[in-house]
């Protein structure tokens, strides 16, 4: 298998290489460490990921993550995006 998950490994950091078919089952290992430790900021991100590539609504995971770890990666990344979005949207008014 070309991205393999393994079971009971530290879901807050799964394959970026994951098969398609795959990401259910990332999803359900990352849901896992999510109801363990629902502010670790890896997992939050990583649900964030998956959840996308899913087509599923992340935004309870991005509202999360941006109150447990403003300066995680991934919250900068999001917040730079709301605010070239904001940016765009006020200067298209």
């Amino acid at each position: 298998m070309k991205g393999e998950w393994e079971e009971g490994a530290d879901s807050s950091n799964p394959n970026p290489n994951l098969d398609p078919g795959e990401w259910e089952e990332a999803e359900r290992d990352l849901l896992d460490a999510f109801n363990k430790d629902a502010k670790n900021p890896d997992t939050l991100a990583n649900l964030i990921t998956c959840g996308l590539h899913l087509g599923k609504n992340t935004a309870r995971y991005v509202t999360q993550l941006k109150i447990a770890a403003p300066l995680h990666p991934a919250s900068k990344r999001l917040a730079a995006a709301d605010g070239a979005f904001s940016f765009a949207a006020t200067s298209m008014a």
